[in-house]
């Protein structure tokens, strides 16, 4: 498997050591990012903001990461992810800092635009991390790095339920998270591969002629983005809305499809040895649109919360999968690659949400969530038009080097 990058064969125990420490990092980087999300609601009581005041400051942290990735690719590129990881890293758990810190609005705004800044340059590179280890390992490794992420995401979020349960503040739960999670990640970075990248691949000008592949894994990230954040954001209400059920049962859905990503993501490299990345994608979109559809022809809970199971299963597989072979484009440095993909799955994540919104507002919600049915069908089309010479088993993969 070719990288541009130096990754000479390793000991077994060599690899499980970086396999390791990489998978601490995504398992801290989620940590980080739900210990923000957990307290949200409080932000929104401490400095009153209204519910459109508060969309406007959560932006600041989505265009923070917009704008790092693009930059952070070009760094990886020049210098490797390691050095990129070990900063960015401590400075992303030095982030929470910034909301207690501030004393308004603005100042908050302002704050989460580094956080996200410094989680964007965080997410390229660590997933860079991830293409390096898999390669010495010369086994699919990837959607286990994503399930760590997953993991960690789902534990500090019922951590900081538990830290408002039992009165904890917003300041003290920061700070104590800032602290220990910059302990973490400063641990888990120290001795991360390093990898040579050479002069002509690291050149910056080749920011502006990406390989024409690449829009094919930008496009396939941007359709599971959609999914993800549609899933997150409208299950809840489809279940309260849509069959009646209860607030409680309501937050069954997004619970189901979130479980059911973390075992796919656990199950994911075993699929990608046996069928390849390519076929992994595209199952995975077949199956999501399977899923969701399933949910919105019945008006039983029992199969509606199935379907929201497969579509997190069918996901599951699809970003790890997308980024491993943007990650691999011949003649293009891998962060540049992952920097396009994560910004194009962000993108879909961003805006799938307030487009089924809009065509809620104009239909109904069952009738605005075929979108997503759509866009996986789009997805899984696209994928299915790949040339046949391109469709590899892991094997073909790995000796070919895409």
């Amino acid at each position: 498997m070719t990288f541009n990058g130096d990754v000479a064969p390793r000991s077994k125990k060599t690899v499980l050591d970086y396999r390791v420490r990489v998978s601490a990092i995504f398992f801290l980087h989620g940590l980080i990012l739900s210990t923000w999300i957990s307290r949200i609601p409080s932000a929104q009581a401490i400095f009153h903001l209204s519910t459109g005041t508060l969309g406007v400051v959560l932006l600041c942290s989505a265009a923070g990461s917009m704008i790092s990735m693009p930059v952070a690719g070009m760094q990886v590129a020049r210098i490797g992810s390691r050095r990129i990881v070990q900063v960015a890293s401590i400075c992303f758990g030095g982030a929470l800092v910034g909301p207690v810190l501030s004393a308004n609005a603005w100042q908050l705004a302002a704050a989460l635009f580094f956080f996200g800044a410094m989680g964007g340059c965080m997410n390229v590179a660590m997933n860079e991390q991830a293409i390096l280890v898999e390669s010495a390992a010369q086994k699919p490794m990837f959607a286990s790095f994503h399930a760590s992420f997953s993991l960690g995401g789902l534990l500090g979020a019922f951590a900081g339920g538990l830290a408002v349960d039992h009165g904890i503040s917003f300041d003290k739960h920061l700070l104590a998270g800032a602290v220990i999670l910059c302990l973490g990640v400063w641990i888990s970075s120290q001795g991360l591969l390093d990898n040579a990248v050479p002069s002509a691949v690291g050149s910056s000008r080749l920011v502006l002629r990406l390989a024409p592949s690449i829009l094919t894994w930008g496009v396939l990230a941007f359709c599971a983005g959609i999914g993800e954040g549609s899933m997150a954001d409208w299950t809840g209400i489809y279940l309260h809305t849509q069959l009646g059920a209860s607030l409680g049962r309501s937050a069954f859905g997004y619970g189901v499809f979130s479980t059911a990503m973390l075992a796919g993501r656990f199950l994911g490299d075993r699929l990608t040895q046996a069928f390849g990345s390519q076929r992994c994608i595209e199952m995975g979109l077949k199956l999501a649109a399977a899923g969701v559809s399933l949910s919105l022809l019945t008006h039983s809970l029992s199969i509606t919360l199935a379907g929201f199971m497969l579509a997190g299963l069918g996901l599951s597989v699809v970003i790890p999968n997308v980024f491993r072979m943007a990650a691999r484009v011949q003649g293009l440095a891998p962060g540049y690659g992952l920097a396009a993909a994560t910004i194009m799955g962000y993108l879909g994540l961003l805006s799938g949400p307030p487009v089924i919104g809009g065509l809620a507002q104009l239909f109904s919600l069952r009738l605005a969530l075929l979108f997503v049915v759509i866009t996986m069908v789009m997805g899984a089309a696209l994928m299915r038009r790949a040339p046949a010479g391109v469709r590899l088993t892991w094997a073909s993969e790995m000796a070919s080097g895409g």
